[in-house]
């Protein structure tokens, strides 16, 4: 049980990982694309930029659902509506379906990744913590964007003039087992405890308040 803290630990860096893997998958998709749609150089820097402005929305609204809701739900679902958006990002018949996908796409990561830092340091043990969020999270980060070009090259190399769908496409099925191995996680630790602290406080003022006959 005292080691538990690294499955933990493992399961959320894997969110890091995809984070940056998708990154990279929308670099090298980019390289196709502009050759199967009539894109010029507006539409082209929309498509690259795009996620950022999810990316802002996620960085933003992640932090507040975790506190509110808890950090486990967060990490699974973000990559629920990360899984939705990439699908739809792989089949979108035109550029605003497209653009509409990554926006989403933008949310999910950047909410992920944000709170995987956040997790991270909350269950791993403090003589660990920085050499775990520093040095693990830090290499899964670059090798899922060495990984993605890898990836890319390949679909993009055999995948016709639909490469830049199957690219796009990869990251719904490493999402997926991601989910599954998140829903299987236990809460933050540290929540529980500010959680449990908050409960008990408003227990308390309401009973004092009963007790005053209010």
């Amino acid at each position: 049980m005292a080691e538990r803290w690294k499955t933990q630990a493992f399961i959320a860096s894997g969110g890091i990982f995809l984070s940056s893997y998708d990154m990279g998958l929308m670099a090298m998709a980019l390289a196709s694309m502009k050759h199967v749609w009539p894109l010029d150089a507006w539409q082209l820097a929309a498509v690259a930029s795009v996620t950022s402005i999810g990316m802002i929305g996620g960085s933003l609204l992640g932090g507040i659902l975790a506190d509110q809701y808890g950090r486990r739900g967060v990490l699974v679902w973000d990559y629920v509506a990360f899984i939705g958006a990439a699908a739809v990002s792989a089949l979108s018949p035109n550029l605003w379906w497209l653009l509409f996908a990554r926006v989403i796409v933008g949310f999910g990561v950047d909410a992920d990744f944000a709170l995987s830092f956040a997790f991270l340091a909350e269950v791993c043990p403090p003589k660990k913590r920085g050499r775990t969020v520093n040095a693990r999270v830090r290499w899964l980060a670059n090798f899922g964007t060495v990984f993605a070009y890898g990836v890319g090259s390949l679909f993009l190399s055999f995948g016709g003039a639909n490469g830049w769908r199957w690219t796009l496409g990869t990251g719904v099925f490493l999402a997926v087992p991601l989910i599954l191995m998140r829903s299987a996680v236990t809460e933050s630790p540290l929540l529980q405890r500010d959680h449990h602290k908050s409960g008990t406080k408003w227990h308390e003022i309401i009973r004092d308040f009963k007790q005053a006959g209010v």
